[in-house]
């Protein structure tokens, strides 16, 4: 038997050493970057569910005042029998839209007319301080809903009086409601997707 091997066949007998280092090293960066990938995969999916949480609660909380501020006009129309508009006014500035209710633009009330009554509340309107009141858009329709009082009266809300909020078909209110519903379905799959 031999002791003495020569520097060439020890060099030969151990260069499997830097292959098994190198491939060890490999599969160690892989194991890492697998794991760095998967952690950081898992914090976008806890990021994006915790927005779409937020964004939710404040639409679910925005929804909430709309309610509470048309049960409260609907308090009130209930309480009188006829809610004039000076009461309407007073009952607007009292919430305090800007300070309480900030984004929101203003509060209304519709009449349901049939074409008959259509001159007669245009007259009514007329005599009680809107001189410039009409019904619009033009064109005859089955039934009207009249856009009567809208307070605070700015610009915009002043404007937006008389105006016919049936005008539009039962078909673009379906298919605005079924485009909502889309976003929403859509906002949901991406989560799931994640």
């Amino acid at each position: 038997m031999k002791l003495n091997r020569s520097p060439i066949e020890r060099s030969t007998s151990r260069a499997w050493i830097p292959i098994a280092v190198l491939a060890g090293m490999l599969a160690v960066t892989a194991a890492v970057a697998f794991y760095v990938q998967q952690s950081a995969k898992v914090n976008d999916r806890v990021r994006f569910e915790r927005s779409a949480q937020e964004i939710s609660n404040a639409i679910d909380g925005q929804v909430g005042t709309c309610t509470a501020l048309l049960r409260s006009a609907a308090g009130l129309f209930a309480a009188s029998k006829s809610v004039e508009p000076d009461e309407f006014q007073r009952f607007v500035a009292h919430l305090d839209l800007p300070r309480h209710y900030p984004g929101v633009q203003g509060i209304g009330f519709s009449v349901r007319l049939q074409p008959n009554q259509k001159d007669q509340l245009v007259a009514t309107m007329r005599r009680a301080g809107n001189s410039n009141f009409k019904i619009w858009p033009e064109g005859e329709r089955s039934e009207y809903h009249a856009i009567v009082y809208l307070e605070p009266p700015d610009r915009r809300n002043r404007a937006a009086l008389g105006y016919d909020m049936f005008t539009e078909s039962p078909g673009d209110r379906r298919g605005q409601a079924g485009r909502l519903s889309d976003l929403r379905a859509g906002l949901s799959k991406r989560s799931s997707d994640r």
